[in-house]
Formats: C-alpha cells, structure tokens, sequence
C-alpha cells in the first residue's frame, strides 16, 4: 500500500454512500498501540478515562496527536500551493486508516481581549 492510498476520502470506502462514523484503524501515535475505534458523527463525543498504570491513557493522542493533526493536514492540502509554500510541514500521524474524517481547524481559546463579551463571531462583526 503506498503512503498516498493510507488516507481514503470518505467517499472511497463506500461508493457514494455517506458515513455515520470517523473510523481510526490502528492508531500508533505516542503511546497508542494499535488502537481501532469508531466515532459517531453529529454527536457531541468525549474522550474519558483513567490516566492508566502510569503512562498515560492515550486520550489527548488519539484527539489531538491522530484525529486532529490528520482533519489539519487534509486542511492544508485544499490551500493553494502558493500559500502551503509558507506553512511549516508536518508528519502524518502513525495509523493504518481514517475513514469519514473532513478537513478541521482548531480555535485556541486563550483571550486575546480581555473584554468577557468578546467572542470569534463577536470580534468578526465588528
């Protein structure tokens, strides 16, 4: 299997029928080993747990170091080459397979302002 074809789109895995589920299939990123997990689309899903026998449980590897860092990486794929000459490349996360997965970018929710009432959508109407 070439490096190219690891990633399918969601509409590779099943011939014009919409997936329900992001699917992770053998997820090494960190700590994770091998792990395979289906994830219900249009549900507010959380990540809980013990933090395991001392190293970790493997939460914020497979949210933010998997499924994160892989939706950001085909985010930056749909820019333009000129502007992907200007952002820094980064490593693709280490999993088989992502299925149902689209393109995301994530909000940082460190204040900027430290008016309370200021928001993403309150500072863009501006």
């Amino acid at each position: 299997m070439t490096p190219d074809m690891r990633f399918l789109a969601p509409h590779a895995a099943g011939a014009g029928k919409t997936r329900d589920t992001i699917d992770v299939v053998d997820a090494r990123t960190n700590n994770l080993r091998d792990v395979s997990v289906s994830i219900p689309k249009g549900r507010l899903v959380a990540f809980t747990g013990g933090s395991g026998s001392g190293s970790g449980s493997g939460k914020p590897s497979l949210a933010i170091d998997t499924l994160h860092s892989e939706a950001q990486l085909r985010y930056l794929e749909g820019l333009s080459p000129f502007v992907r000459q200007y952002i820094t490349q980064r490593n693709r996360p280490k999993v088989d397979r992502i299925l149902g997965l689209g393109a995301t970018l994530a909000v940082d929710q460190r204040r900027l302002n430290r008016n309370l009432r200021s928001t993403v959508a309150g500072g863009a109407a501006r």
